[in-house]
């Protein structure tokens, strides 16, 4: 039977570390289905799955921060949203509705609207200070003449707990973090197992014993050139931005 040899294309170096930690993980999966007599394999296999939990490690303050800042954003929102409402109920034609709406601006007068440009530690007390404010007795009791402010207040309290959650995370993973490599640093030392270790081998496997192992180098194949046309992809895109950035600036 004649059986079409696939040549596995190696990882384009200039992959970002976090394409190259999902390239190792669909790697490491489809080295599941191995062939069993082969003992060489699982000792790369293992290599792998180190460097790549030592990547995702070194990666991780960046993704907690980028989450930290999405988090971050959205209280910012719904303060200013709540500021904004409040602000409007102030010119309300409702007597009920704008006595009640200018005690409250009193409240968020204390904080004002600069409040969102704060650092994050400084925000977080000054926020936690108002909701304190807003569970006032005679707060609470404008805020029910106010359709929507209840609401908005309930939106910050989570969002500011969800902050609070994800900066611990975000610090605690920095700890980690120093204890590693850089993340380019591991990337390279991960490519270089799976470029001139896992293909190379499977690769000669192909030319001498290739039926026990074309399963596992099609898929694995598969996997490495998604990830290589994504690079070729982000690449094309970023060639593009400069020379429309140059035209422009031309």
């Amino acid at each position: 039977m004649n059986i079409l040899i696939k040549i596995i294309s190696k990882i384009r170096h200039s992959i970002r570390n976090r394409d190259a930690a999902d390239v190792a993980g669909r790697s490491i999966i489809e080295l599941d289905a191995a062939p069993a007599e082969d003992s060489h394999l699982p000792s790369i296999k293992d290599e792998i799955i180190a460097l790549k939990d030592r990547l995702v490690r070194a990666i991780q303050p960046d993704k907690l921060a980028s989450e930290l800042e999405s988090i971050d954003a959205l209280r910012d929102d719904t303060y200013r949203a709540l500021f904004h409402l409040i602000r409007g109920y102030a010119y309300h034609l409702d007597a009920v509705i704008k006595n009640a709406a200018e005690e409250v601006l009193k409240v968020l007068d204390k904080y004002g609207l600069e409040l969102p440009q704060l650092n994050y530690a400084a925000q977080s007390i000054e926020i936690e200070s108002l909701l304190e404010d807003m569970k006032q007795a005679s707060i609470i009791t404008h805020l029910e003449s106010l359709s929507g402010a209840q609401g908005l207040i309930d939106k910050l309290e989570a969002e500011q707990g969800q902050f609070v959650v994800a900066q611990k995370a975000y610090l605690d993973s920095l700890g980690e973090s120093k204890m590693e490599e850089s993340a380019t640093v591991i990337k390279k030392q991960l490519l270089a197992v799976i470029n001139n270790k896992l293909v190379m081998y499977l690769n000669g496997m192909m030319q001498v014993t290739p039926e026990p192992y074309v399963e596992l180098c099609t898929k694995l194949s598969i996997v490495i050139d998604e990830a290589n046309e994504l690079v070729d992809m982000r690449s094309n895109s970023e060639d593009e931005a400069a020379t429309t950035s140059n035209i422009s600036n031309n």
